[in-house]
């Protein structure tokens, strides 16, 4: 009888289809975690993007036009905080956190508008005000409004203005 070599024993198969199958959720892993990278360094070029495009704004006009006082404006709903920047040319312009569900959802500076309702974000919550701080014989004021993501949970996104009052 001669006996036929050609092809595959049942176990050489089973084994073929195991190492296949183990490659396979090997890649799918690495899928998905390229996947997480991406989509949390999107969110943080975003956020840190707009950080920047409010916060150079806001230094521009501080820096060039020098701001003589900073007043907090109340307002009926309890719903926004307005801060009022008087600049030395008499000009005005008002920096505004709209908060939503006890979470800051929109900030807005004059015509720049950064809607911050992105599910993403996980704090925004508290808006802190000095209205004036002498150092070494210097005025200064200070805002600062904290945002975190869910995805990054130890970088804060939030802006923190700290300038000298000029009289």
């Amino acid at each position: 009888m001669i006996k036929n070599n050609k092809g595959f024993t049942v176990v050489e198969m089973g084994i073929s289809f195991c190492l296949i199958f183990t490659i396979c959720i090997l890649l799918f892993q690495i899928i998905l975690t390229v996947k997480d990278v991406y989509i949390r360094e999107n969110i943080e070029t975003t956020l840190l993007s707009k950080q920047g495009i409010l916060l150079n704004r806001i230094y521009k006009d501080l820096d060039s036009k020098g701001v003589s006082s900073v007043e907090a404006i109340a307002t009926p709903s309890t719903q926004t905080s307005n801060y009022k920047f008087t600049f030395q040319d008499n000009t005005e312009s008002l920096l505004t956190f709209t908060e939503l569900d006890g979470k800051y959802q929109k900030i807005q500076y004059d015509d720049y508008i950064w809607d911050i309702s992105d599910n993403s974000i996980k704090t925004a919550t508290n808006v802190e005000f000095i209205p004036s701080e002498v150092i070494e014989g210097k005025e200064y004021f200070s805002i600062r409004l904290d945002i975190q993501n869910d995805l990054t949970e130890d970088t804060n996104y939030g802006i923190t203005i700290f300038h000298e009052l000029t009289h």
